[in-house]
């Protein structure tokens, strides 16, 4: 499902290997591995993606799922272009790795310092100062040049000399001025239609004559107008004002939804119930990814469901998720979608309420589906080849931010769609990858994730792309996740292990300042969204 719950599952794996006392894996075990690596590499737990890619790739050599994956989590630009390379050996045809491949080529070989800087050690923060720091040797004028600058610049200092000399000549036929109790002021000269010019560093003060006369003017006599009285600036409420939906692990159980004031108190978790008609078939695993509806009442989220079978005389078991709805404080499920997919996440209601998108591989690709909140009738949004992930809407409701790898495989770049004519932009271009996009609450900003520097970060652009600044880049090396806008959009939430091995809870300000950790269990905490009447 993510790196967490991924981490846990290779125990269970290698039990099942030592049970039936075989030294290779069987193709279920190879697929469940395959799964596992592909949920640690987009919660973005690199290390053990890649270990687990290799293991399946050491049994089944020519698995081109799990090359192309390899590509997303390698250490270096070498190891991705060997790992394409290797996709095209399998899959002559794969154009999509054709094109990432000829891409990185061409980046190779246009800035070839960038692959020995990704192979090289980082520099200590002492030895960057230093070299950033180090003077650069300057080189020194041709002769020629430095004499014919010394000639033009005593040329200017004879001509200034010159006229120096003609005005003092001037200025001698004037009659001496008047005793310093009779020189006017510099407001009786402008009054007088004379102009005061700037008293010149270690000069004296002069009056000389306009450049231009003006014909006399009639100014009325000013009145006094009171100003207004400028209206005290709303204090921001506090963060014990806000309320927040999380998805948590607590105690070493699965995940479930707890509900927390945004200052981190009064914590407590949400119970759900099965509809009668399916609780005799199915049982709930463990409930997460939860969002709002605008009005607060509803909220929309992922459940891992069990379903067991009879096949002869052997109890079979499978487990697959889909997307529910229930009262937000609780209560009785009501189950909106029939994918029984793998993985069913990134529930995002429309603004009106009436839709909601989703993310789900019931085919095995990830692609964007709406779903009718008062029918569950499903519209494929996003058909295609492409992963596309992580559905945002606009708060005008025309737009759909998402996640996807469709500028090429390897990396993922974040896309807007219009809902109703299906136009995409790309709105980010950059190395590794970006992902988990949110509007701001006017529509101006999305803030948003990317490993373009390593560790993964919070940015933020605007609306079409552009403008793209840090918000908190290498200040530590941590993994920052679901970035989410309070409703005024004085805050935002995501969850990040930058103090700890697992996942807390922080806020910040859109300008960066006022960071603090504001949740910190015995669990990760993930999937923070804020009720919409928090403001």
């Amino acid at each position: 499902m993510h790196g967490t719950r991924g981490t846990i599952e290779l125990p269970a794996i290698a039990q099942r290997l030592a049970a039936r006392g075989r030294g290779t894996l069987l193709n279920d075990d190879i697929s469940t591995l395959l799964r596992t690596a592909i949920e640690a590499a987009r919660s973005g737990d690199r290390g053990a993606a890649r270990a687990t890619l290799h293991r399946v790739i050491a049994q089944d050599p020519d698995n081109e799922t799990a090359w192309l994956w390899l590509v997303t989590v390698a250490d270096s630009d070498e190891e991705r272009l060997q790992s394409l390379r290797r996709v095209l050996t399998i899959n002559p045809r794969n154009e999509r790795a054709r094109q990432a491949l000829g891409r990185l080529e061409q980046q190779l070989r246009v800035t070839p310092s960038r692959t020995q800087a990704r192979r090289s050690a980082p520099l200590a923060t002492a030895e960057r100062g230093a070299l950033l720091s180090a003077p650069r040797r300057r080189r020194g004028l041709p002769p020629w040049v430095f004499w014919t600058l010394a000639l033009i610049a005593l040329g200017l200092v004879a001509a200034g000399l010159t006229l120096l000399y003609l005005d003092m000549q001037k200025d001698g036929d004037a009659p001496p001025p008047p005793p310093t109790s009779q020189r006017p002021t510099q407001s009786a000269a402008i009054q007088a239609g004379g102009y005061v010019s700037p008293t010149p560093v270690g000069g004296a003060l002069r009056t000389l004559p306009p450049r231009e006369t003006f014909p006399p003017t009639w100014t009325p006599t000013a009145t006094w107008t009171p100003s207004p009285t400028p209206l005290p600036s709303p204090t921001p409420p506090p963060l014990s004002d806000y309320t927040m939906l999380v998805s948590a692990l607590r105690g070493g159980r699965g995940w479930a939804l707890h509900t927390l004031t945004a200052d981190g108190s009064s914590e407590r978790a949400l119970t759900f119930t099965l509809p009668p008609d399916s609780s005799t078939v199915l049982s709930l695993v463990e409930v997460y990814d939860a969002a709002y509806s605008p009005d607060g009442k509803q909220i929309a989220f992922t459940a891992r469901l069990s379903q067991s079978r009879l096949e002869g005389e052997v109890l079979v078991s499978e487990e697959f998720e889909d997307l529910f709805v229930a009262p937000s404080g609780g209560g009785t499920m009501r189950r909106l979608t029939t994918f029984a997919a793998p993985r069913v996440a990134d529930a995002a209601w429309s603004p009106d309420g009436q839709t909601i998108a989703c993310a789900a591989n019931p085919d095995g690709i990830f692609d964007l589906f709406l779903v009718s909140v008062e029918t569950g009738a499903v519209e494929t949004l996003t058909p295609g080849q492409s992963e596309d992930r992580e559905p945002a809407w606009s708060p005008d409701g025309q737009w759909i931010a998402f996640t996807s790898d469709r500028s090429g495989p390897g990396a993922t770049e974040i896309w807007r769609i219009n809902v109703d004519s299906g136009a995409l932009k790309q709105l980010t271009d950059n190395v590794n990858s970006s992902f988990s996009a949110a509007w701001s609450p006017d529509g101006s900003a999305i803030v948003f994730l990317s490993d373009r520097r390593g560790a993964t970060d919070l940015y933020l652009m605007t609306a079409n792309g552009d403008g793209e600044r840090g918000l908190l880049v290498a200040d530590v090396r941590a993994e920052e996740r679901d970035p989410a806008w309070s409703p005024d959009g004085r805050w935002i939430a995501f969850s990040s292990n930058r103090e700890r091995s697992i996942f807390d809870l922080y806020v910040v300000r859109p300008d960066g300042s006022e960071l603090q950790r504001i949740l910190s269990s015995d669990g990760d905490t993930r999937y923070v969204t804020w009720h919409p009447a928090s403001q």
